[in-house]
């Protein structure tokens, strides 16, 4: 039937029932405002409007909102850098036991004093029974300056003085803890019998004067999180004191942490000489891998790094890192480690060679003031020298005898070596350190000898004033090699999975089944962005702590560092979210371009630390609305990356993309960024606040505020009915609530 014919259909239904499109439209018509006033009464659209009849619309100025936001962050972290300068009580305290026989006596007497005699159970961490962690109180416990945990403390029965009791305590994660004494870690690799085991009594003996200033910072400063001290000999005293967990293996060592390695040295350039000669096979190559992989644990973002293995030639372990040295960052250090397995043993080791190219390497960084601008060492790792190559040095290295441009650290690795003395010659000819390493066991504590050496120049020039250091953004897991094989393990059974179910089920699956199951594990992957878990994201300030006792001879030992976490929430308190308004917000950025804090930060995937979590660049989160390649950044967003890692101040407009509804959806806008230093940190705070709308708020008035108290108001939830029954608001709830 042709068009024509059904307009005839049309018209003639029409005429002969006139009344149906009036009807059809009344039913339309009663619908449309049956839901026009359903919506009404749902939305209150009236009652909203009149809420902002009496109101004040305001305008925001971004450079005067950055002050107020920077103040308040700066004034937090001046305070929790004055609760860590605890170098002078740290060091006085230390006065008190010389290294003489007699001092070495009385340390080791009063130590055995303190102990219990036979038969009489002390406190072990691995031996405390469970229902000390069942102890809960729910109030705030006072912070007294005894034993004591309340104010009946002492009309109750004395408690066994072995035992430690434990408190869970919101301000620390619920983490059963005492807030009235300190704990004190010891690594696993220093034992009973280990060289070290003098100076480890003696340092928990002199340092268990510092609990009266944690305790005292403490009820100063109510927002403070954990306070700790981590010695040069391994130990670490943390406030509160608390259970370590032991689960699955503790690998913790404080002097392996970010906190202790950027306050301990300077920033530093490190070219790592692998000797991959004929004679390094079996242990002495595992010992030489071993050692290569301690020695990238205690490097940080502000150093740099390369591996170079020698035989009858120098060659870089990775060879894109041909010449270079890369910055010391989770993803570099990961893929270094990972490579230390690919090199083969060959051939003669030629020393004169894999000397010269690392001297050359390090001195174009250093002409060029690239890298970290700062320290340099070669560490070598060898089974032995024929020489002591004294012509290189004197031709790289002794320009400006008696101080020298680099420094070399050698390690010895086998049981059975040659002559050592032209190994340790090299070491102690170019300031560095020596190590013998026969054993697997070892390697941990000898590698960690170099950073008091490199901690050197600090400490003699200890009348100066140290800079307080700043670590970038962590997770606080004990070990976060462990997080890293999590990953790695993860990948390998997720692919392995994958590839059995597709191989045994694709020729019976449908490409619609195909397509749902493909859908379902994005859900699932979307599921999990940003999901943080049990992890606790903080950076943390520190300080180091130097040896002053009086002697004949200057020494300069470095005797730890003083540190305390800053959770990253707290700062994000700080930032002022309610003036920022709707999709606007604030960040900050590291000296080395890093965000410390961002919304987009999403360092855990599916219950693991991504592996390079804490090095996400500024640029990778701000995407510039162009058409740059990944990864191929557009020269208006490097050049505001520079001025905000220099510290300059100033705003700028750009249009970026920004991700919606678990990264489904892509937003385009302009945004407005200002920018600026925070004093007296290696940080940048920048807020972004997005056009038009973002500069806009609204000022209640206050007497609105006064009249929602009113008993007789007609709403449903009036604030006078949270003030009845048998209630007061504490006095002094301005100290012990979140101080914001």
């Amino acid at each position: 039937m042709s068009s024509f014919g059904l307009a005839q259909d049309e018209n003639r239904d029409t005429k002969q029932h006139p009344e149906l499109s009036k009807v059809v439209q009344s039913w339309a018509n009663k619908l449309s405002g049956e839901l026009w006033h359903f919506g009404e009464m749902v939305t209150r659209k009236d009652q909203v409007k009149n809420s902002f009849k009496d109101t004040t619309i305001v305008v925001e100025d971004g450079d005067s909102l950055l002050t107020d936001i920077h103040e308040r962050i700066s004034n937090m972290m001046k305070q929790k850098v004055e609760a860590v300068r605890l170098n002078d009580l740290a060091s006085s305290q230390d006065i008190r036991y010389d290294d003489s026989l007699l001092g070495s006596l009385q340390i080791e007497q009063s130590y055995h004093q303190k102990m219990p005699p036979e038969g009489v159970e002390i406190y072990q961490r691995d031996q405390s029974p469970l229902d000390n962690r069942d102890i809960i109180y729910e109030t705030d416990i006072e912070i007294t300056e005894d034993v004591e945990k309340h104010p009946q403390a002492s009309q109750t029965q004395p408690v066994d003085k072995t035992m430690l009791p434990l408190y869970k305590n919101k301000h620390f994660y619920n983490i059963p803890v005492n807030i009235n004494n300190s704990a004190v870690h010891v690594p696993s690799n220093v034992y009973e019998r280990c060289k070290l085991t003098k100076d480890v009594i003696s340092g928990i003996m002199w340092s268990e004067e510092l609990d009266k200033t944690f305790r005292n910072n403490y009820k100063l400063d109510p927002t403070l999180s954990w306070q700790y001290f981590g010695s040069s000999t391994g130990f670490m005293r943390q406030f509160p004191a608390m259970i370590w967990s032991q689960q699955p293996v503790d690998l913790f060592d404080c002097r392996t942490r970010s906190w202790y390695i950027e306050a301990a040295s300077s920033p530093k350039d490190i070219l790592i000489l692998v000797d991959r000669s004929g004679s390094m096979t079996g242990m002495r190559r595992e010992i030489a891998r071993h050692v290569v992989h301690n020695i990238l644990d205690t490097l940080g973002n502000n150093d740099y790094v390369n591996i170079y293995t020698f035989s009858n030639t120098t060659d870089p372990l990775i060879e894109c890192f041909s010449g270079k040295l890369v910055q010391a960052n989770l993803g570099n250090i990961r893929i270094l480690k990972e490579s230390m397995s690919d090199f083969k043993t060959e051939q003669i080791a030629n020393f004169t060679l894999a000397l010269a190219t690392a001297f050359e390497i390090l001195a174009e960084y250093r002409e060029s003031k690239l890298g970290a601008n700062c320290n340099q060492a070669i560490m070598l790792i060898t089974d032995g020298s024929q020489d002591n190559y004294k012509d290189v040095f004197e031709k790289y290295n002794w320009d400006n005898l008696p101080v020298v441009t680099v420094r070399l650290f050698t390690y010895l690795v086998g049981r059975e070596v040659s002559d050592p003395r032209d190994v340790k010659w090299m070491a102690c000819a170019n300031q560095g350190y020596y190590v013998h390493l026969s054993t697997y066991a070892e390697v941990r504590e000898e590698v960690l000898h170099y950073i008091p050496v490199m901690a050197r120049p600090m400490v003699l020039n200890a009348n100066q004033k140290p800079n307080p250091a700043w670590s970038p953004v962590y997770a606080d897991v004990t070990d976060p090699k462990l997080t890293n094989w999590l990953w790695v393990n993860r990948q390998r059974f997720t692919q392995r999975d994958r590839y059995l179910i597709f191989s045994k089920y694709k020729d019976l699956m449908s490409p619609n089944e195909i397509d749902k199951k493909f859908v379902h594990q994005q859900k699932l992957k979307q599921d999990h962005y940003g999901e943080t878990q049990t992890y606790n994201l903080m950076t943390s300030v520190s300080l180091p702590v130097y040896d002053k006792k009086p002697r004949q001879e200057r020494v300069a030992n470095l005797l730890g560092v003083a540190g305390t976490d800053v959770p990253i929430e707290y700062i994000q308190r700080l930032m002022l979210p309610h003036r920022l308004g709707v999709n606007g917000y604030g960040f900050i950025v590291t000296n080395n371009g890093y965000i410390l804090t961002h919304p987009d930060l999403r360092p855990v995937y599916q219950g693991i630390l991504k592996p390079a979590y804490n090095r996400v660049d500024f640029m990778e989160v701000e995407i510039l609305d162009d058409d740059s390649e990944p990864r191929r950044f557009n020269e208006e967003i490097r050049d505001l990356r520079k001025k905000i890692i220099m510290q300059k101040k100033g705003n700028i407009t750009l249009r970026v993309k920004s991700h919606l509804d678990d990264i489904k959806r892509i937003h385009i806008s302009n945004r407005y960024y200002y920018y600026r230093g925070i004093n007296d940190t290696p940080f940048s705070l920048v807020i972004v606040l997005p056009d038009k709308y973002g500069f806009y708020g609204v000022l209640p008035s206050v007497e609105n505020d006064i009249h929602r108290l009113r008993s007789n108001d007609k709403g449903p939830h009036t604030l006078a009915q949270f003030f009845n029954g048998n209630w007061a608001i504490h006095p002094e709830w301005t100290i012990h609530a979140k101080v914001l």
